[in-house]
């Protein structure tokens, strides 16, 4: 009834996304977990398309694959060593998506509206996640206030929801990518300055 009653009309990109998290989580465990396996897998997979003459052939490639192959290799081992580091990840990058959801619900409050519960705004939110985070789009630029429009048009009323996705997306990726940006040209300028007095 949830699915039908706010992601009718972006059912198709919603199942999509579901998809493309599933296989990508899947693949990721798999090169982790199962390195022999992954191993196997993209041997094969660059023998195919050498075969297809979609790559030529360079040892410098298989080098790389190897390489890139030793790195998973090495995390699967430090993840089974480090339990106690896995778990803080997980729940610092929880609490980071919980509080990105949970933002669109202090905008729908800030504009005076209610009627919807937190709970619903925030599954609303990870449904837009869910949809377009796997897209292969830079940002999900335009398709996820495409989704936004389409989702929470029945939320947001009374001419709210056009600045309301403005605001949302703001916070959710304007935001951090200025702050980012800013912190990584400090970095950037301070890594220079040591080197230039060295």
């Amino acid at each position: 009834g949830f699915l039908h009653t706010y992601l009718q009309q972006i059912l198709p990109v919603f199942y999509l996304g579901i998809g493309l998290n599933v296989i990508c989580v899947a693949i990721l465990v798999v090169l982790v977990f199962h390195n022999s396996l992954a191993r196997s897998i993209m041997r094969g997979g660059l023998a195919l398309l050498e075969r297809l003459h979609l790559l030529r052939c360079k040892e410098s490639r298989h080098e790389k694959l190897e390489a890139g192959m030793e790195k998973y290799r090495e995390t699967a081992a430090y993840f089974k060593t480090h339990k106690l580091v896995v778990l803080n990840v997980l729940g610092i990058t929880f609490a980071q998506r919980l509080s990105l959801f949970l933002s669109t619900y202090f905008v729908y409050r800030a504009f005076g509206l209610q009627g919807v519960s937190a709970m619903t705004i925030l599954l609303l939110q990870a449904a837009i996640s869910i949809s377009v985070d796997m897209l292969p789009l830079p940002g999900s630029q335009g398709v996820t206030e495409l989704v936004y429009a389409a989702i929470f048009g029945a939320v947001f009323t009374g001419g709210t929801l056009t600045i309301s996705m403005c605001v949302t997306r703001g916070i959710n990726y304007y935001l951090p990518l200025i702050i980012s940006a800013i912190v990584a040209g400090y970095c950037s300028l301070k890594k220079k300055r040591e080197i230039a007095q060295i």
